[in-house]
């Protein structure tokens, strides 16, 4: 299914203003290929970090 409305871009920027922070953070990653791959690239190295009980620094985690 698929919706289709016309918005202009004033519109378009009213509606990301009144996003929370964290609405706003989502939707960049959600827009960004390349910031996408790397958050899911920590999610997998701590997936594997936890499984093997091994905790990830601060830095580890947030490294680019």
């Amino acid at each position: 299914m698929r919706v289709s409305i016309n918005l202009t871009f004033e519109q378009i920027a009213q509606a990301i203003q009144k996003l929370k922070p964290g609405e706003q953070e989502t939707l960049a990653i959600m827009l960004d290929p390349s910031l996408h791959r790397k958050i899911d690239a920590r999610r997998r190295l701590l997936a594997r970090e936890r499984k093997q009980r091994r905790l990830l620094t601060e830095q580890q985690l947030f490294e680019k």
